[in-house]
């Protein structure tokens, strides 16, 4: 499970960890929780993913989407492209890449085996 983490806003971190946490949970700890920083995540936020046994990947720079496809050139959109980052991982024993958005939070329902068991590209819809 891939999470791409950009910026300095706590609560942001908050989700975060306890997304981490949840996986963990969920995930019988066969899947940890890779995050992937920009450069303006603070030292404190990466040793946070540390101690909450994520992997903390080296920081990748920013991808921005160009301001005329939005219709607020400065709103919070014009970063997302950032998240594409997570499909060119190359890591030891790396065969599929689960991208997940901070704000999710996944339940008891939530099975990684069956999800890592779907032929990429896949989606999975939540009840």
């Amino acid at each position: 499970c891939c999470l791409v983490f950009y910026g300095n806003k706590a609560e942001y971190l908050l989700l975060a960890l306890v997304l981490a946490r949840r996986l963990a949970l969920f995930g019988g700890g066969e899947h940890p929780l890779l995050v992937l920083p920009t450069p303006d995540v603070p030292y404190s936020f990466l040793d946070a993913f540390e101690r909450a046994g994520c992997v903390v990947l080296p920081a990748q720079e920013y991808l921005r989407m160009h301001p005329r496809l939005l219709a607020s050139p400065e709103g919070r959109h014009r970063l997302v492209l950032t998240k594409l980052r997570a499909l060119g991982l190359q890591l030891p024993g790396l065969k599929k890449v689960l991208l997940i958005d901070a704000d999710l939070l996944p339940t008891a329902l939530l099975d990684l085996r069956k999800v890592f068991a779907m032929e990429p590209p896949a989606a999975l819809l939540m009840p």
